[in-house]
């Protein structure tokens, strides 16, 4: 799961969003995993301290449910993996080529494409990426192997059961709600007038650049990465983003004390139709 969930960061838009959706996987996994901590702790307390004597038939009954309770989660978590579907086919009216940069791990700037439709997004890494396909629509994911000619779908469902449904404070949604503000700047990119914006937020800042009239749906295109993440405000990275102001052209993270932090800039976009056709590939569900 942690693998696969690396390979789903790789093939989402902004990569300092996608490392709040991993934190936010991280919390809800640590959560449950210290829900099963206890149960299992206390087990081993009961067997170490009690033993030679007989530990009760209640406390027995209690490990056994606790067991259970853990191998259900796993097999329903895998059940709900496997149990993936898809569309006939994926068009992508606008292909973008993506410049990213992680400052904090000194690592070297990243190139990546990727393609928008209206409920799914289509990426490919810079080098031997194969293009992977996030359908927003049925809440899959989808790893295209081109020189096989196969195709691995996999159920994204279960990341919002991990993640929870509860509701939140009004004092943590107060925490968590940016601040924009339109500075007025404006500068070209890529062929399209963009516009500057300072967004504060609890973790630092982030300047974008935004560009309204790109031609896709871009509110469509948020509203379905929305949903594969929690409901939870702080736990669902693209509430950064307001959905009335267009394309984010550029994006640059700071932290608290102003570093610099990551950054994505879109170096090449081309209103270009691409077209995936599943009925080429040999479907592997796993």
């Amino acid at each position: 799961m942690t693998l696969f969930f690396s390979h789903t960061i790789n093939a989402q838009f902004f990569k300092k969003l996608q490392d709040k959706a991993q934190q936010s996987m991280e919390r809800a996994l640590e959560r449950k995993t210290d829900e099963k901590i206890n149960q299992t702790t206390e087990a081993t307390v009961d067997t170490i301290f009690e033993a030679p004597k007989k530990i009760s038939k209640k406390k027995q009954r209690k490990q056994k449910k606790a067991s259970k309770e853990s191998n259900v989660d796993t097999q329903e978590m895998i059940a709900q993996m496997g149990n993936a579907t898809h569309e006939p086919k994926y068009v992508f009216p606008v292909t973008a080529t993506i410049e990213v940069e992680d400052v904090t791990a000194n690592s070297k700037k990243t190139t990546m494409k990727q393609g928008y439709g209206k409920e799914a997004l289509i990426t490919e890494m810079e080098k031997n990426g194969d293009p992977f396909i996030i359908d927003m629509k049925n809440q899959s994911a989808i790893m295209l192997n081109i020189s096989n000619g196969t195709a691995q779908v996999m159920s994204l469902e279960w990341m919002e059961k991990m993640m929870g449904n509860q509701d939140i404070s009004s004092q943590e949604a107060s925490d968590v709600v940016p601040s924009v503000k339109k500075t007025g700047k404006t500068k070209m990119m890529n062929g399209y007038t963009c516009h500057e914006y300072n967004i504060i937020y609890d973790e630092g800042r982030i300047n974008a650049w935004y560009a309204p009239d790109v031609k896709f749906e871009y509110q469509d295109y948020l509203r379905g990465m929305s949903k594969l993440f929690s409901k939870k405000k702080e736990e669902n990275p693209m509430q950064l983003l307001n959905t009335d102001y267009g394309y984010v052209m550029e994006m640059t993270f700071f932290n608290r004390q102003s570093k610099k932090q990551s950054s994505m800039k879109v170096i090449a976009l081309e209103e270009k139709v691409r077209m995936i056709n599943m009925s080429l590939f040999t479907i592997q569900k796993l």
